[in-house]
């Protein structure tokens, strides 16, 4: 009769002492999910996680869920690149697997998996599931939007008791979003045009379109100009496909080019070069702009998080509207580096960055044909869109 006493007692004391470990937290699904005290290590639930932890304290990374190329690893501690890489809840690279959560867990004493994102139709049943399933604590925090993004980061410090850190954040990212909203005003109805090439091969030419199923990507676009191209038809990073006469009909004040899939600025020094493209106001203006990639994530929206937009924020509005956007943004860039990534950026990184990116200097190399190349590019041009057109 004592033993059953005692190990009642015992079971008792492990049972509150267990209860008194964990702290209730409802999270941005309004789930309530027991806590520990204290939490040191973190499980990354995708991009969207990993590049706002990133910017929060990457001290806290167990894994990581994307790969990083070798450009990109100078902006982290050098264990980071080093990490498992878990993937993705969600996305193409779905491979966030229970097994090796739980396993994660034991072997690096994770105390939490955390999504930082949308509030996806069935994510509050997908965490509890696996939560359930792993025993590890799954927390959502909701960044959707670009006024989310301050939000967030208050959330986020209060959850890792790092108020502090989350409040600078908060207020450094509200900063740029009030700033850039203060000058659009300014830019009232008078916005440019422009288009977002992503992939060129041979005719087909990929661009990111208007609409809803692109706008999680690309809010910041939405808000600087006007994006000519059509509604898109897929969610896909690469956008819709275009042909070459398209493009022509266009005519865009301004040409985003991605780097995310070429090498060595094959997109960019296409447009420049082609014949085809010669015509475009944007071409002989010198308005060609390549997104800066691996530094260490896309500038515009792969993938598209708090990073991403407030960088897009400084850089795009530099390069649309310089007489209205007057700060020094090579400056405003090495600021963001080290307020985000604790990354001290030299004059000669941030020059190396944007040497496609904020260089007026594009005219130039636009111009740099002979008057008679000119004349055969437009005339190469024209022909183009008269055998397109059947008219010959």
């Amino acid at each position: 009769m004592k033993k059953v006493l005692l190990t009642i007692l015992l079971l008792g004391i492990v049972l509150l002492t267990g209860a008194a470990a964990a702290t209730p937290y409802i999270d941005d699904l309004e789930r309530t999910v027991d806590l520990p005290d204290t939490i040191n290590h973190i499980i990354p639930s995708g991009d969207m996680a990993q590049t706002t932890l990133t910017s929060f304290d990457p001290g806290y990374f167990v894994s990581r869920s994307m790969n990083f190329p070798k450009e990109a690893e100078k902006y982290f501690d050098e264990r980071i690149p080093k990490l498992t890489n878990t993937g993705s809840l969600y996305g193409t690279k779905n491979t966030l697997m229970d097994e090796q959560l739980m396993r994660l867990a034991r072997e690096s004493d994770a105390e939490l998996v955390l999504d930082i994102g949308e509030n996806k139709t069935g994510i509050a049943d997908d965490l509890n599931k696996i939560e359930r399933l792993t025993g590890i604590p799954f927390v959502h925090i909701t960044q959707d939007t670009i006024d989310s993004i301050p939000t967030s980061y208050l959330t986020l410090g209060n959850l890792l008791g790092e108020n502090q850190r989350g409040e600078e954040l908060a207020a450094y990212t509200k900063s740029i979003i009030d700033r850039f909203r203060e000058n659009m005003n300014k830019v009232g109805d008078k916005k440019a045009t422009f288009i977002y090439v992503t992939v060129i091969d041979g005719n087909a030419v990929y661009m990111i379109g208007t609409g809803k199923k692109s706008a999680y990507h690309t809010q910041v676009l939405d808000l600087i100009g006007t994006n000519v191209a059509s509604e898109a038809t897929s969610g896909s990073g690469r956008g819709s496909e275009y042909t070459m006469e398209d493009i022509l009909g266009l005519d865009p004040d301004i040409i985003l080019v991605d780097a995310n899939n070429a090498g060595e600025h094959e997109y960019y020094s296409a447009i420049l070069t082609s014949p085809q493209w010669a015509t475009l106001r944007a071409v002989q203006n010198g308005n060609v702009f390549e997104n800066p990639v691996d530094a260490p994530w896309n500038w515009i929206g792969q993938p598209p998080s708090s990073f991403s937009k407030i960088i897009s924020m400084i850089w795009l509005g530099s390069v649309f509207y310089p007489d209205v956007f007057t700060y020094d943004a090579k400056k405003e860039i090495q600021t963001f580096y080290k307020t985000v990534l604790n990354y001290d950026m030299t004059d000669t990184e941030v020059s190396d960055l944007t040497r496609y990116t904020l260089n007026k200097a594009n005219k130039a190399a636009a111009s740099t044909p002979v008057p008679f190349l000119g004349i055969i590019a437009g005339l190469t041009a024209v022909l183009f869109l008269v055998r397109k057109r059947k008219l010959i």
